[in-house]
């Protein structure tokens, strides 16, 4: 690389040291591979990210599963029943 940079350097008029412009290979190089990890990492192990919207509405449903599920046991064990439901609005069970 350090033969590329010198003729890219000697044509832009940058005068460079050959340690110097190893040094500034191996950075350009380590970038490179940076890069390529992080697009990688983001294409193939990507998990849907949810937008805050998203993840207050699934807490909501969540809350409202565990509120369903108490009223349903209450109802259980009033009315000692084995199994309740809600049909067209009313509140069955057996």
């Amino acid at each position: 690389m350090v033969e590329y940079l010198d003729e890219i350097f000697e044509s832009a008029g940058v005068i460079a040291t050959p340690a110097q412009m190893e040094q500034i290979g191996n950075d350009i190089k380590d970038g490179l591979e940076m890069e390529r990890e992080m697009y990688y990492n983001s294409v193939v192990s990507r998990t849907p990210e949810k937008c805050v919207k998203c993840q207050n509405l699934e807490s909501e449903i969540e809350r409202l599963k565990e509120e369903i599920g108490a009223y349903r046991d209450s109802v259980k064990k009033r009315r000692n029943a084995t199994e309740v439901w809600i049909e067209d609005g009313d509140v069955r069970y057996l």
